[in-house]
Order: structure tokens, then C-alpha cells, then sequence
């Protein structure tokens, strides 16, 4: 299941760390930061707030640090500084190195030193956190790992990549996809960076501790009237977002005023409907909107899969003309060019149209919010997303 994260720093001014645990599935905090005049190592002003907040608040955990490193000594001692920072915190992501430029003039101290360089400090950094007993990553924009870094030295290391435009496309691998640094949540006052997270997250509390729901998850739209196990899910999900409701498994007007007020808030369609997007939502799984430039024939892409993709309003495996359904994070390939990710689908589909048909591969145009894409789907991997 993809997962929504967000990252913090300074900049950002929370009003109910409560409220952000309902919204997201962690947080990365940056822990501290060099310089990029005189390289001084220093703590992020609102570190201990954010971490401390977010941990009493039951959010998984993270840090990173934003390195002006000019060599690999002095990333070392980022590392054992960001170390320092975190002994008395559970972390739940793996400590991150911020490489990128200082500011929008370039005028930082390590804004001017070689793609080599810039690569033997990042891995330096990465190495000592290794040595000190922690999971390394690095944080960077999709351009930058490939144009200020040496790729191929670091690809072995977890990969946090940010890029607003679309999917990230020159790295073939990563954990996370910073998609926008204009997000909003509930409890933080403003924009915050968020990121869609494809790894595992640790969690700070006992597995005793943890919730989960009794109740089995619905297969099919929960409407008005209806009655039993997947309506009482739908409740306990309401109840656990503070809806002042009774778990009986009776869809009657209170389930209904809830989930109207809870989708109104999370910026879905208001019609009372659980269906799969609400459902993605009740559960804290994002929902946005397709991204990504359309997709032409040649460069056709494969199957949905390894995805949590659902028919929307059936429950039956339909992907013919004017079939609907919502896929929350699926990674799309090449087939013909290359094996690297090409674009991946947030949102609501619809199928326009069935060009050809072969024994495994259909061809069939998409219908998004954003355009329309053309490409190439085997039938076996898009069955499998509904067994």
C-alpha cells in the first residue's frame, strides 16, 4: 500500500500534531543542517518540537540533515552530528542526507564542488551512519541524482527522490516520491512537503498497541441502507477519525452525515458513497489525482501491477469500454525501451476504448482527469489486482 508522508523543518508551524496523525503514515524531520556560508553544524530550531510532537502523537519518525559537505571528512561528521541528535528517538525511516543546492543564487560553499566530490561526501555520510548502526538514504531531486551525483555509487543506498513536475523517471528505484512541496493537511498552517512512501515504516508503538480494525474491509461500494460486516467496518474507520457514531452495522442517516462531513473535508466527492476512494482515505491512502504527461503508443506501457488498484462501484473484474477504476499508486513500465519506471497513476480511470486484442495483451485507451493514455495491459497481471 502506498503511504503518505510528510517532511518538516523550521518553516513549518504545526497547530495539532493529532490531526496530522490522522492524515498521514509518517514524518521526516529535518534534524539539522551545515551552514552554507561559514559550515557550521547546527540543529534545526524546531527539531525537538516536531519530533517530540509527532512521537506523542503516535506518527512514525524519520530525520534528515541538509548537508553543504566540501569533502568526505566533514560529511562524516554530519552523520555523527545527526547521530547525536536522535540516540533518545525510535526512528522508523532510515536517516537521510539533503543534497542540493544552498539557496536560489548557487552561492553555497559546496554549490561549486565536482559531481565526484559531491559523490564521495554523500557516500561518506552514508557510510557512517552505516557504521554507527543506522539504515542510510539520501535525499535529492530526480535531475540531481543523476546530474551532481555519480548514480551508479549510490544506487545501493535507500532513495528518497522529489520531482513536482511528474514521476520520477531517471531513477529506476527509490522508497519515496517527494511529489509536492505544496501540500495541505490538517494541524499544519500552510504548504508542507509530502511524498508518497512505496518502503516499509517502522512504527514507535508495540504491535500491542496498535489498532486495527476487527471488521472485514468491503468489496463493494457501502451506501445508505445497507446493513452488516462491511458497514460496521466503514464505522469502526469513522469512529476511529472522531465521528461520534455507533458501531451496529446499520448505514443509517448518522454513518451517512459522517461520511459525507469526512469527505467533504478530504476534498472528495460529496455523495455519501463508500466506494474505493473513500475507502483509500478512510485507511490514510492517497488519493490524488493522475500525474504524469499522457502517454502515447510507442511508448507503450505494461501492466498495472504489483498495485492496490480497485474497480470503482463493482465488484466484479470488468475492464471494458466505460469500465472505471481507481488506482492509488501504480508503478507503470516500459516495456519496449526500458525496464525503469515511466509514470505512476493516482486517481480515477476509465477505459474509452479497446483498440486491439492478442492472446495476452490488450490495448486499451485511459481516460484521466489529466488526458487520456494509450498502452498496453496484459490481461493476467490486471485479473490478478482483483483476486
Amino acid at each position: 500500500m502506498t503511504k503518505l508522508v510528510i517532511d518538516l523543518s523550521k518553516w513549518n508551524t504545526i497547530t495539532s500534531y493529532k490531526e496530522i496523525a490522522k492524515n498521514v503514515n509518517g514524518a521526516i524531520i529535518r534534524a539539522g543542517y551545515r551552514s552554507y556560508k561559514e559550515g557550521n553544524l547546527t540543529e534545526d530550531p524546531k527539531f525537538k518540537e516536531h519530533i517530540e510532537g509527532c512521537i506523542a502523537a503516535n506518527i512514525p519518525v524519520g530525520i534528515y540533515f541538509f548537508t553543504t559537505a566540501i569533502n568526505r571528512a566533514e560529511a562524516r561528521q554530519e552523520a555523527e552530528y545527526a547521530v547525536s541528535l536522535i540516540k533518545k528517538y525510535n526512528l522508523a525511516f532510515p536517516i537521510f542526507v539533503d543534497t542540493e543546492m544552498s539557496n536560489n543564487q548557487h552561492s553555497g560553499r559546496s554549490d561549486s564542488i565536482g559531481k565526484v566530490t559531491r559523490t564521495e561526501a554523500v557516500v561518506g555520510f552514508c557510510e557512517r551512519i552505516k557504521e554507527l548502526g543506522y539504515v542510510p538514504g539520501i535525499y535529492a531531486s530526480d535531475s540531481w541524482f543523476v546530474s551532481q551525483i555519480d548514480f551508479n555509487s549510490v544506487k545501493q543506498y535507500k532513495l528518497w527522490v522529489a520531482s513536482y513536475s511528474r514521476s520520477p523517471y531517471r531513477v529506476p528505484s527509490y522508497v519515496g516520491w517527494q511529489f509536492s512541496s505544496k501540500h495541505s493537511i490538517p494541524g499544519v498552517s500552510g504548504n508542507v512537503d509530502a511524498s508518497y512512501w512505496y518502503d516499509e515504516i517502522g512504527n514507535p508503538k508495540k504491535e500491542t498497541e496498535i489498532k486495527k480494525n476487527p471488521y472485514l474491509k468491503p468489496s463493494t461500494t457501502v451506501r445508505k441502507g445497507m446493513k452488516g460486516q462491511a458497514v460496521k467496518w466503514v464505522q469502526w474507520e469513522l469512529v476511529e477519525s472522531g465521528y461520534k457514531i455507533t458501531i451496529d452495522g446499520d448505514f443509517g442517516p448518522k454513518t451517512l452525515a459522517a461520511v459525507k462531513d469526512f469527505q467533504k473535508k478530504h476534498g472528495l466527492k460529496v455523495d455519501g458513497l463508500v466506494g474505493p476512494i473513500t475507502i483509500a482515505s478512510l485507511i490514510g491512502q492517497p488519493t490524488n489525482k493522475v500525474v504524469g504527461a499522457a502517454m502515447n503508443n510507442l511508448a507503450a506501457t505494461s501492466a498495472i501491477y504489483s498495485a492496490d488498484a480497485m474497480l470503482d462501484y463493482e465488484d466484479k473484474v470488468d475492464f471494458g469500454i466505460d469500465a472505471e477504476f481507481i488506482a492509488t499508486g501504480v508503478p507503470m513500465y516500459r516495456t519496449i525501451f526500458s525496464l525503469f519506471p515511466f509514470t505512476v497513476i493516482h486517481g480515477r480511470c476509465k477505459v474509452l476504448s479497446e483498440i486491439s486484442i492478442t492472446k495476452r495483451i490488450k490495448v486499451i485507451k485511459i481516460s484521466t482527469i489529466d488526458g487520456e493514455y494509450i498502452g498496453w495491459f496484459k490481461y493476467k497481471d490486471v485479473a490478478n489486482l482483483f483476486n
